[in-house]
């Protein structure tokens, strides 16, 4: 099966899709946009032998993908038996240098001599140009001070991209070389100069400005059964001049010592993860859970921003959802990855200050991003446009880290007191203000599945123990006032939790809406509201067991499907569930109370029937879902006894 690649150094972000092919590329962060551009024509790979040119896209080769244990360093095999060729390609994007670096083995599985031509096609929309403003160029070697190999640089403002290369055998850069026009072009429709590849033969055109694209290509002469190496560098710099120089570092130190010190520099990384989960997993377990995790490491920014996708038409647009970066942040910080944790909490201490609420997503950069729901009046009370469970699951999340900080016998440092300060009483404070006088439960607001804001269970739920978790932190830090008000409301809800439960479907109520003296009741099923009550104490374990049981049902009526609620089409891997899936399921390898959540995900994540994302950052959202199934596996004897 293949699946999407995501390869970063925090600045450069590059995206492969399920052939190996660059789809997505980000620099200096994934907030400057997709520099190759949202078009029918991508970056490409070709062989040329015995006379023709294939594609790796062209479906008739057959493509495995995967990252390297513990490492963010990705292998795409593509085999051709037809052909009697196959390609090892190996990825990373170095540690220290903007540079994507692509190792690629070419074996020849047949028993004759063989001429075999490979060629590497890009095509870029620099800082989505619409004006069509990007040169492309052929520099020949020392066309940049300090650079011995040829180069083809595409370049608008300040964004500069270096393509070149070597063969392994002889040092040698590529072959030959072209660049063209791809999309319209003197009032002519241009496929792209990948076209003059169908000869084997390159025009060598030097130069073109517009929406331009390039092609590259290595001749090598194979005997029977015989391989040969090529390194391809792509490397993004903010000019001609850095871009020389960065080059020129690249070619003087060689492949072996910029991929050692990126491997060592993911070590390193890995490290805390590492001891924390030596105890209790084989050694096995422990490479397949850092892999997981190591491949999410390059949609959280410098800045603390998680990156994910938010598809608008057809146009993938980076942005931050709370949940996930609640979540992500608590399972980096159970695994002792605290530093990226704490990041990744700072991220929402600007925005809460401006409004002390969370909204759906952000920008990458911290602003507001992309908002369908609206301001609503509700009987003289606002509806604001936001989710609940975005905020009290950021509450949870970050009131857990804290806990589990003191738990471990750390002295609590001051940046988690500031955090708290910032963000956790900032969230605590406004969940107690949005509860109903009159209801003693949440106010309504827009769900994940509905348009129509009420007070679902979910939040119901989610807001008890997101409070409940936060009265234990304030009488940890000697916060009285604080934990009595909590307690106060978890009371509350606590008296007033009947009116979640539907008897006739054995299962919790979607929704309530209150008009004046009459209450409306949505008996929709949800995901969501199962999964917080496994990991609370508000609901009894015989009303979870028959909650548990109506979902499976469901799921099994379903085909067997994962949905999140009725009628659920979109499967793109972003829900709640999935992400706190992982985040606790993680802490019950370390341990920790969970409250029989790993046999409830197990059953109710059934085949994982999502689907999968032809954009790597979105589908980067899938890594959470995998990751659900493989620490499920990975549970302690104890507990697959109850999976069973």
């Amino acid at each position: 099966m293949t699946r999407n690649i995501i390869l970063s150094n925090g600045e450069l972000t590059v995206g492969l899709n399920g052939f190996g092919l660059v789809q997505e590329l980000f620099y200096p962060d994934v907030s400057a946009g997709n520099h190759v551009g949202n078009r029918s024509i991508h970056h490409k790979i070709g062989v040329y032998c015995e006379g023709a040119i294939h594609w790796l896209d062209d479906g008739t080769w057959q493509i495995r993908q995967d990252y390297l244990p513990g490492q963010l360093i990705s292998k795409t095999t593509a085999t051709s038996s037809w052909l009697s060729l196959r390609l090892d390609i190996q990825d990373y994007v170095d540690s220290e240098i903007n540079v994507l670096v692509r190792n690629i083995h070419v074996v020849n599985l047949s028993k004759r001599q063989r001429l075999i031509k490979l060629f590497m096609h890009q095509t870029f929309n620099i800082n989505d140009n619409s004006a069509s403003l990007d040169t492309a160029q052929y520099l020949p070697a020392g066309g940049l001070k300090g650079v011995s190999q040829q180069l083809i640089v595409h370049y608008h403002s300040d964004k500069t991209f270096a393509i070149f290369g070597e063969s392994c055998d002889d040092n040698h850069g590529f072959t030959e070389y072209s660049i063209g026009h791809y999309g319209k072009y003197d009032g002519v429709y241009m496929n792209g100069v990948w076209c003059d590849a169908a000869d084997g033969i390159l025009a060598q055109n030097p130069v073109e400005q517009g929406n331009t694209d390039s092609i590259i290509d290595f001749t090598l002469s194979l005997a029977p059964h015989d391989s040969s190496y090529i390194n391809y560098y792509l490397l993004a710099s903010d000019s001609l001049t850095s871009a020389g120089k960065a080059a020129g570092k690249v070619l003087r130190e060689g492949y072996d010592i910029r991929i050692k010190k990126t491997t060592e520099y993911w070590s390193n990384w890995l490290r805390p993860a590492t001891t924390a989960l030596s105890a209790g997993l084989s050694q096995s377990d422990q490479l397949d859970v850092l892999s997981t995790i190591i491949s999410s490491a390059p949609s959280i920014g410098d800045n603390g921003a998680v990156a994910s996708s938010y598809l608008a038409g057809n146009s993938p647009q980076p942005v931050v959802r709370p949940i996930t970066s609640a979540l992500t942040a608590l399972a980096l910080h159970r695994l002792g990855l605290d530093i990226e944790a704490g990041r990744i909490y700072d991220f929402f201490a600007s925005p809460l200050a401006t409004t002390s609420y969370i909204l759906p997503t952000y920008l990458t950069g911290g602003q507001a991003g992309p908002n369908r729901l609206a301001w609503l009046d509700d009987g003289g009370m606002a509806i604001k446009p936001i989710r609940l469970s975005d905020n009290a699951t950021l509450l949870y999340a970050l009131a857990r880290s804290i806990l589990l900080s003191i738990e471990n016998g750390k002295q609590t440092p001051q940046e988690w007191k500031k955090r708290w300060q910032k963000i956790g009483r900032v969230l605590a404070d406004f969940l107690c203000d949005n509860i109903d006088p009159a209801s003693k439960l949440p106010r309504p607001t827009y769900q994940l599945w509905s348009d129509r804001p009420s007070t679902s269970s979910s939040d119901v739920i989610a807001t008890y123990e997101a409070l409940r978790l936060a009265s234990q932190v304030a009488d940890k830090l000697r916060d009285v006032d604080s934990a009595i008000k909590y307690r106060v409301v978890i009371d509350d809800i606590s008296a007033n939790v009947d009116e979640l439960w539907n008897k006739r479907t054995g299962y919790f109520y979607a929704g309530i809406k209150r008009n004046g003296s009459s209450v409306t009741y949505d008996e929709s099923i949800t995901s969501d509201s199962f999964l917080w009550a496994t990991i609370s104490d508000l609901f009894d374990s015989e009303t979870v067991e028959t909650a548990h049981q109506t979902l499976v049902d469901l799921h099994l009526a379903n085909n067997g499907t994962y949905i999140r609620y009725i009628d659920d089409n979109e499967r793109d891997g972003y829900s709640l569930e999935q992400i706190m899936a992982l985040s606790l399921l993680i802490g019950h390898l370390r341990g920790e109370d969970t409250g029989g959540l790993v046999a409830a995900c197990q059953k109710v994540l059934t085949s994982g029937g999502y689907r999968k994302s032809k954009y790597a950052l979105m589908a980067n959202n899938n890594i959470l879902l995998r990751a659900t199934y493989l620490l499920a596996h990975s549970t302690p004897r104890h507990a697959k006894e109850r999976l069973a």
